[in-house]
């Protein structure tokens, strides 16, 4: 994969995590289940960018 490729792919998922962290700090209108997993993707996508990071 080109390092351009991993750059824009690690941008988007960055982009993800702030909007995800946005909703959670946002937490008084949110359901636990909703917190739940918009912490669960946030986990994801973090663990997706230091896999692209290694490659």
């Amino acid at each position: 994969m080109g390092t351009k490729k991993q750059a824009r792919i690690i941008a988007q998922l960055a982009h993800l995590i702030t909007s995800r962290s946005e909703r959670l700090s946002n937490q008084d209108s949110l359901s636990t289940s909703v917190s739940i997993k918009l912490t669960q993707e946030i986990r994801t996508y973090c663990f997706l960018i230091r896999v692209f990071q290694e490659n």
